[in-house]
């Protein structure tokens, strides 16, 4: 279900406007044998933006909320349950029509219970204040950066994470055949613990993370495309990781 409230001014420059999203999914899965649920989904999201009509300085307020919660069960292994919460701040700040900037803040709270292995319990709540800032050489060609700190209560653990994070993302469009994307992340993980749980911090671990990432799309023809994915990242005291993906598409 999805309803939307749309001023008419909305999305046109230099006029004040608002926009209203509510959107509400439930989804079952159900054996077929014995009729019985095995899995059920439900899902609530709530976006508010607002559109100051300026074009230089405060461009936007938004305000996103969603709440996911999930049950299933397993006849061989027992019932798995998770409850996520987020809401987040944003504010789109207009200084040229080359530069910009967001701000916000990002509120999370996640629940996982799984009745066949109890090391995957998860209970924590978050706090993310974050930059953006996005400077653009043209219409095909740009740089943003993020700087990111994030402070974790480990509900289940007793524990406390910190990590201050940085990203560096170049995008270059040429000339609608290809793309070429690059990406440097590092950061500083501050923990008590050899391991965090991969939702939290997205797989990083303590002490320093970093990887560099680089996509790239050719359209040579339209019976030819070439396309390259490559990634080296390091997390924590692991080994560092490598990935490689060259793939050709041709049409006859």
């Amino acid at each position: 279900t999805r309803l939307e409230f749309v001023t008419s001014s909305y999305g046109k420059q230099g006029k004040p406007g608002f926009r209203a999203r509510v959107n509400s999914e439930t989804r079952q899965k159900l054996q077929v044998i014995t009729g019985s649920i095995i899995q059920d989904q439900t899902i609530l999201a709530l976006d508010l933006n607002y559109q100051t009509g300026q074009n230089m300085w405060l461009s936007k307020l938004n305000y996103s909320g969603k709440i996911a919660e999930n049950q299933s069960a397993l006849n061989n292994y027992g019932s798995e349950s998770s409850l996520f919460k987020v809401h987040e701040l944003t504010a789109n700040l207009e200084w040229t029509a080359m530069n910009s900037t967001r701000l916000g803040i990002a509120l999370e709270n996640r629940e996982r219970k799984v009745e066949y292995n109890q090391l995957a319990t998860e209970a924590w709540e978050s706090y993310r204040p974050y930059v953006e800032h996005i400077f653009r050489f043209s219409a095909n060609q740009k740089v943003s950066t993020m700087l990111k700190y994030s402070q974790v209560a480990d509900l289940h653990l007793n524990q406390t994470y910190r990590e201050g994070y940085l990203v560096l993302d170049y995008n270059l469009r040429i000339k609608r055949r290809g793309k070429l994307d690059q990406k440097i992340m590092m950061s500083n993980v501050q923990a008590d613990v050899n391991g965090i749980p991969y939702s939290i911090f997205s797989g990083r671990q303590p002490g320093d993370n970093w990887k560099y990432s680089l996509t790239g799309r050719y359209t040579f023809s339209s019976r030819f495309q070439l396309s390259t994915n490559y990634s080296i990242q390091k997390r924590g005291s692991g080994k560092a990781e490598q990935y490689l993906r060259i793939e050709g598409r041709t049409h006859f």
